[in-house]
């Protein structure tokens, strides 16, 4: 077990809905948009504009909220969050597949979404090592 490994969690008597956090080194939000903005065009999406836009995060040095999206399966919604603290990024992501959509609304698992905060100095302490 590693300190960069994801957290990561299912719903239980959900066919796969859970949400993860993981963390990866180096400021990388900047490639995440490029990587996602790929996808929309290798796809075909039907996407809106402002498909993303910069949030506050308590604790964070920049941080991007991205419109729930499909998987391109079409059975998953992924909501996400970039957070850069540091030369860290942190993706909170948010799965729920189609047929969970009553065990799991959206608006329950924005709300986690929306409670992420960051003491920077106990994070960066934690991910150094």
């Amino acid at each position: 077990s590693s300190r960069l490994d994801p957290i990561e969690a299912r719903l239980d008597g959900a066919f796969f809905t859970g949400y993860s956090v993981t963390v990866t080194e180096g400021a990388q939000i900047d490639q995440l948009l490029a990587a996602q903005q790929a996808e929309f065009d290798e796809f075909e999406y039907d996407y809106p504009a402002e498909w993303n836009r910069t949030v506050t995060v308590p604790g964070a040095d920049r941080a991007v909220r991205l419109i729930p999206i499909a998987s391109p399966s079409g059975d998953l919604t992924i909501d996400r969050l970039l957070i850069e603290v540091g030369d860290h990024t942190l993706q909170v992501t948010t799965d729920v597949y189609i047929e969970d959509f009553e065990q799991a609304p959206l608006s329950e698992l924005e709300r986690l979404i929306d409670s992420v905060a960051i003491d920077p100095a106990a994070f960066l302490a934690a991910v150094s090592g």
